[in-house]
C-alpha cells in the first residue's frame, strides 16, 4: 500500500463551450451565482486624478536596443583611446590609485 502522505498529480481536462451571447435574465442569474468580479474599475475618465493615455504593443528587444546609449551600439574600435581620455579621472579614483604608484 502507498503511504497516505505521498501525493501524485491529478489532471482534470475540461472542455468548456461558452455561448456567443447571453440574454439579460441569464446574465442576472449568473451574477447571483458567481462571486463578484475582482477587478472592477473604481474610477472614470472624468475623475480629476485620471489621465487617459493610449498604449501600443512594442517589441521588447527593439525597445531595449532603441534605449541603449550610442556607445553600446557602436563600441570604440580602439579601447585605449577611451582609457587615455579618461585617465585623469581614473587616476584620482580610489579603485585605480594603486595602478599609478610605483612599487
Amino acid at each position: 500500500l502507498k503511504s497516505p502522505f505521498e501525493h501524485g498529480n491529478l489532471f482534470i481536462l475540461l472542455n468548456i463551450e461558452f455561448p456567443s451571447s447571453l440574454d439579460v435574465s441569464t446574465q442576472a442569474a449568473l451574477a447571483r451565482l458567481l462571486p463578484p468580479p475582482k477587478h472592477t474599475p473604481t474610477a472614470t475618465e472624468d475623475d480629476e486624478d485620471v489621465e487617459v493615455c493610449e498604449l501600443k504593443d512594442i517589441d521588447p528587444l527593439t525597445s531595449f536596443k532603441d534605449n541603449l546609449p550610442e556607445e553600446a551600439l557602436h563600441p570604440n574600435p580602439n579601447p585605449l583611446t577611451s582609457f587615455e581620455d579618461n585617465w585623469p579621472e581614473m587616476a584620482t579614483s580610489p579603485l585605480t590609485r594603486p595602478l599609478r604608484e610605483k612599487v
